[in-house]
């Protein structure tokens, strides 16, 4: 639960355990979804941990894989006390350029909310896009979109042609955690 922060009641503070069996940074697949597309009533979430183990989709939505590189695939999520929000940053590189891809980012780009569902090499599975605000889920403070997408061309010597993509949102808690599973992403 990400709880109100009121100084003048603070939180327990609790063990913090470091998952060092399984540290590695990154993500080995990612799948978006148009936030519109997402039933976060009926989605199946543990209000007591904070993780979202299966989506109910809306309207014949469906999430779509991105297809990215594994190596520089990565996710940071920053609070600052200044603003009380996570601004999280996602970078994803798209190896190769084709017409097809530039029109899916295209797409993207113009789609004013996402969700994008992480497969992390540390062995967890994230969410951005949506929240827990102590209640129940809702869309981010800001809403995950494309902020950045650079275009690159590449050179015949070394830089090879690609796309990076970056998205962005602002949370008022740390991005869900979830427990779906690959094989039980709603495609």
């Amino acid at each position: 639960m990400c709880p109100i922060i009121n100084c003048d009641t603070p939180a327990a503070l609790e063990e913090i355990i470091q998952n060092v069996l399984c540290d590695r940074g990154g993500f080995f697949a990612a799948f978006w979804a148009k936030a519109s597309d997402i039933d976060l009533e009926n989605s199946a979430f543990d209000e007591a941990t904070n993780i979202l183990s299966g989506y109910a989709m809306q309207g014949g939505g469906t999430f779509v894989r991105v297809h990215m590189d594994r190596e520089t695939a990565q996710y940071v999520s920053t609070y600052s006390e200044d603003s009380g929000l996570y601004d999280s940053i996602i970078t994803l590189l798209l190896k190769g350029k084709t017409a097809e891809q530039t029109r899916q980012i295209t797409n993207a780009i113009a789609t004013c909310g996402l969700v994008l569902h992480t497969f992390n090499n540390d062995c967890t599975e994230r969410v951005f896009g949506i929240e827990y605000d102590g209640l129940k889920l809702n869309l981010a403070v800001s809403p995950l979109k494309v902020n950045q997408h650079i275009d690159q061309g590449g050179n015949l010597t070394g830089e090879k042609s690609s796309d990076q993509v970056q998205l962005n949102s602002k949370h008022l808690c740390a991005a869900v955690h979830g427990t779906v599973g690959i094989d039980n992403m709603p495609v």
